[in-house]
């Protein structure tokens, strides 16, 4: 499983230029004690059914290998995918509710989903998440201190400008509730996603006014990336940001230019 998750780590891209090989990688300090480092990526390859990087600089062996250790510690799928936690003896948990309705008659029948939140079994609170797509609902589930945390992806889907009669698009967008809350709403967010908690604090991505960032510990720190890779499905899965205990990483550009990245405590 862990030889799994390295090559689905060097499957997606990442771009500034570091030195490697002989020499310790330049690395950003940023504030919250976390570290940035980022690695310029020329393109990416498929050789059989493994995706793999070719760095502008060193080799992916050489890149992965900085940090193998953090990596390798990653979080356990069952930590962000299960649907019950439990906070200061209550039990918070969700479900996906559908409801199938014909929609236009350009456009096949609509599901609309929404997540219920229960605690101790009694409804907590209803959120919309759009209509059911391809990618994945619910990216996280998360009990931190006495607060709850849900990571969504809202699908909508519209008429594909293809032409092609009943095809449609699906734009997905991210948020994360806090106890019921949109961090989008609260915050002004565009779009929030990448929720987990790295080394015993809360993190996420953010997007606001068309600024990447981060947030960590409840403070905010830009990004200079234009994007960043996730909530992808099925083969572009293996974009999507990599949890573990002490980092994240992730695969970005800065316009045109691709980057593979890691940001966390690296000692």
């Amino acid at each position: 499983m862990l030889a799994l998750v390295v090559v689905l780590l060097f499957s997606a891209c990442s771009a500034i230029f570091v030195p490697l090989e002989d020499t310790t990688p330049t690395a950003e300090i940023v504030p919250g004690t976390l570290e940035l480092v980022e690695f310029a990526i020329q393109r990416l390859q498929w050789k059989g059914e493994i995706l793999s990087m070719v760095p502008v600089e060193g080799t992916a062996e050489a890149i992965l290998a900085l940090h193998e250790a953090q990596r390798s510690n990653l979080i356990p799928r069952a930590v962000y995918a299960t649907n019950n936690i439990r906070i200061a003896g209550d039990e918070i948990s969700y479900r996906i509710h559908e409801t199938i309705a014909q929609g236009d008659s350009n456009l096949p029948a609509r599901s609309s989903l929404e997540v219920l939140i229960h605690k101790n079994g009694e409804l907590l609170v209803s959120i919309p998440i759009g209509t059911s797509s391809p990618i994945s609902p619910v990216w996280g589930f998360w009990a931190y201190q006495d607060a709850w945390f849900l990571e969504v992806a809202y699908s909508e889907t519209i008429p594909s400008t293809d032409d092609i009669p009943n095809n449609v698009e699906v734009v997905s967008t991210g948020d994360i509730f806090e106890n019921g809350i949109s961090l989008n709403s609260e915050a002004g967010y565009e779009e929030s996603f990448g929720f987990q908690i790295l080394a015993g604090r809360p993190f996420y991505f953010y997007k606001r006014a068309g600024v990447l960032g981060y947030a960590y510990d409840g403070t905010e720190f830009p990004l200079e990336y234009t994007r960043i890779d996730h909530h992808n499905c099925c083969s572009g899965a293996a974009l999507n940001p990599v949890m573990a205990d002490n980092m994240v990483a992730f695969y970005a550009y800065k316009g045109d230019v691709m980057y593979y990245a890691e940001i966390g405590v690296f000692d």
